[in-house]
């Protein structure tokens, strides 16, 4: 057995581990990071003039290994990232949910004749969710409906609640090609329907909904802000996909679906 070939196989191992066990961009990315910062911290140990006016506390000169430093970083970004490694993950502050594409159809044996499909968040607060929605029919009513994770899916007489939730959608008003999107805070519409631009079976209308840590929700239509308010923390614990037809036939594809939880 040569030596080039020992080596092609030792290389074709080593690429295998790292494409298992490590995250190759989220690794370039600490290094560089590490580079700048080690390398600013060099130059940092010979400035005395500008240490001492700019930090006091250093009193005496520092000498700033290069190799340690970037050493120490790409440990310090290891900690920040929690997903330098593949395997730490699950550790990490967010966490995708990928979804397979929905094939959505009416459904008569639920209040307005509404599917729906629960995004299971595994007891995490979501931050995001988004999808692509084709409309095969002329009837549209889609959305997100955020929920406590005690909270019913259903009311009594329809998909509109009292407990903790809102549901943030879109639909075609009566049936024609003008887009608008209405929300609704426990039961009641937050607002008046909010015009989005005109639509026509076939296309695909991109949602998304995003959640920051003072939980500031804004509600995108094909890339574009149409809608912001303030929700309650409890809105986060469950994700439901919802489409319903109101005593109308739908047919639609939902896909591209893909939700982001946080601690």
């Amino acid at each position: 057995m040569s030596a080039s070939f020992m080596d092609n196989l030792t290389i074709i191992i080593m690429k295998q581990i790292l494409s298992k066990y490590i995250d190759q961009k989220k690794l370039v990315t600490g290094l560089l990071q590490a580079t700048i910062i080690g390398i600013f911290l060099l130059f940092w140990s010979h400035m005395d003039k500008v240490k001492d006016f700019f930090w006091p506390i250093f009193i005496y000169s520092v000498t700033v290994p290069i190799v340690p430093t970037i050493l120490v970083f790409i440990i310090t970004q290891y900690f920040i990232h929690k997903g330098l490694l593949k395997f730490q993950v699950k550790f990490g502050k967010k966490r995708n949910i990928a979804v397979d594409n929905w094939t959505v159809t009416t459904d008569k044996t639920t209040p307005q004749w509404t599917a729906n499909k629960d995004i299971h968040l595994n007891s995490k607060l979501l931050s995001s969710v988004r999808c692509s929605v084709i409309l095969k029919t002329n009837y549209l009513r889609f959305g997100f409906k955020l929920l406590d994770k005690n909270a019913h899916t259903f009311g009594t007489n329809g998909i509109l609640t009292n407990e903790n939730n809102g549901l943030f959608h879109i639909g075609n008003g009566n049936g024609g090609d003008k887009l608008y999107i209405t929300c609704y805070k426990n039961g009641f519409q937050d607002g008046s329907e909010i015009f989005s631009g005109n639509f026509s079976s076939g296309d695909t209308i991109k949602l998304e909904l995003k959640i920051d840590n003072s939980n500031n929700l804004e509600f995108y239509v094909n890339g574009q802000k149409y809608y912001q308010t303030v929700i309650k923390t409890e809105y986060r614990e469950r994700l439901v996909l919802m489409a319903w037809g109101d005593g109308n036939e739908y047919d639609m594809i939902v896909k591209d679906i893909d939700a982001t939880t946080k601690e």
